[in-house]
């Protein structure tokens, strides 16, 4: 059996695991063709859809005999027409197509590790910024070209920094964690703690954390122009692919030139944003003027204490 989708995505039904039909939950092996990439999976029957599938047998058995009693007596000797079921099969076999086209899209092992090498990007030797459209004033297409080169390599270095920043931040949680470990019998749980005092959700504090745990060591992802949330979605095979295979470990491992993970020689910040923002010399906390306790004897200032005295 063979589900068709739009385009070249086809499903091929290679083995039924379940004695009974599947009424009564089952799975089978597919084939699962996207585009000219063959892969092999198991999907799985909810009992919620298998009731779907016997509501829709039912309406269209029903609608079969309502169809030929129609032909045979017309349409004034027949019943109403059977009740559409609530979720059509259609909905079904989308859903289910959809589900295995995401599977099937996994990237993993080499090629994972190609995809990402093509998304690796050099740090700008200098700033970069693009003027606003109405200072530039272009009067046609091919004077918008360059800004739109310009503007496009701003985005993708800001989505370098952002990866860079985002492990280096997560390596900041992990060490408050390991603090909070000690000394949580003084505080509240983890996730009140560090909304009340930093002010970052719990969710996106365990990604973070999570990112930084496993490509801390890894240098050369801080050289990404992705998003975030890309990353995020790649991590699990990510952590497959350098425990498997050692070279392309030692690839990523590589140290590089990312100013947010290098070492604070300077006067600038130190912390999870060393580094992201240029600075010029030393930065100094703010002077505080202090003015001597002991001040010297003031005759009119004495005065006037004794006159407010009284």
């Amino acid at each position: 059996m063979t589900l068709q989708s739009s385009g070249n995505d086809s499903l091929t039904v290679h083995q039924m695991a379940s004695a009974d039909g599947g009424r009564s939950g089952s799975s089978m092996d597919v084939d699962c063709s996207v585009g000219d990439k063959q892969t092999q999976v198991n999907i799985v029957w909810e009992n919620s859809e298998l009731a779907d599938i016997q509501h829709n047998r039912a309406y269209h058995l029903t609608m079969i005999n309502y169809i030929n009693d129609l032909e045979e007596q017309g349409p004034f000797n027949v019943g109403p027409m059977p009740e559409k079921p609530k979720k059509g099969i259609e909905v079904l076999v989308n859903a289910k197509l959809g589900l295995l086209r995401k599977k099937s899209q996994v990237l993993s092992g080499k090629e994972l590790h190609e995809y990402l090498k093509r998304h690796m990007i050099t740090p700008a030797t200098s700033t970069l910024s693009c003027p606003m459209v109405s200072e530039a004033n272009p009067k046609n297409l091919n004077d918008t070209r360059h800004y739109l080169k310009l503007g496009f390599e701003i985005l993708s270095q800001s989505n370098r920094t952002n990866i860079d920043i985002s492990i280096n931040y997560g390596n900041w949680l992990n060490k408050a964690f390991e603090f909070y470990e000690v000394e949580k019998e003084k505080h509240d749980t983890w996730k009140e703690w560090i909304s009340r005092e930093v002010g970052i959700g719990d969710s996106y504090a365990r990604k973070l954390r999570k990112l930084a745990e496993i490509l801390g060591r890894y240098h050369r992802f801080k050289e990404l122009s992705i998003s975030f949330s890309e990353l995020y979605n790649h991590l699990k095979q990510i952590k497959i692919m350098l425990t498997n295979n050692g070279d392309l470990a030692a690839f990523w491992e590589k140290s590089t030139g990312s100013t947010a993970s290098r070492p604070n020689t300077g006067g600038g910040p130190v912390g999870p944003l060393a580094g992201s923002v240029p600075t010029v010399g030393l930065i100094r906390p703010p002077h505080r003027n202090r003015t001597n306790r002991h001040k010297p004897y003031n005759k009119n200032r004495f005065k006037k204490k004794i006159h407010l005295r009284r």
